[in-house]
């Protein structure tokens, strides 16, 4: 068997572009890397951690893995609160009334929402927050 050390995350990226699969930031190497050197010897598979690896954006992590906002808004009953504090009949309210509520706890609760959703997906998955505000997902 024919062995070859990688000492550095821009060689590792170097082993992905011989296999075509140059997907990841140089920060997502730099993790890659990173975590690859904890394992100890292993026998680099860019295909496998391909399958294993996926980079994310925040908006692209919180859409795959999180809850959406509108269920997240439900379930801790603020829509309830703001009906009943705004006098409003849900009874009498349209979709486009509804659509308005949304939009309006949306822009009071987004941030609360974002963390909490980002805290639920880091406790059910391997997630590495990249120097470049990504987010590397091992599965």
């Amino acid at each position: 068997m024919i062995y070859k050390e990688i000492y550095n995350s821009v060689q590792l990226q170097e082993e992905f572009k011989n296999y075509d699969r140059d997907y990841y930031s140089p920060a997502a190497y730099d993790a890659m890397f990173d975590y690859l050197e904890q394992v100890g010897d292993y026998c680099l598979d860019v295909i496998g951690l391909c399958c294993s690896f996926t980079e994310y954006n925040e908006d692209e992590l919180i859409n795959d893995y999180g809850t959406d906002f509108r269920t997240w808004i439900s379930d801790r009953l603020y829509i309830d609160e703001y009906i009943e504090e705004n006098g409003l009949d849900i009874d009498k309210m349209s979709v486009e009334d509804f659509d308005d509520v949304y939009t309006i706890l949306y822009e009071k609760y987004e941030d609360e929402w974002r963390e909490n959703v980002l805290g639920d997906i880091g406790m059910d998955y391997n997630i590495i927050e990249l120097d470049n505000g990504d987010y590397l997902v091992i599965e």
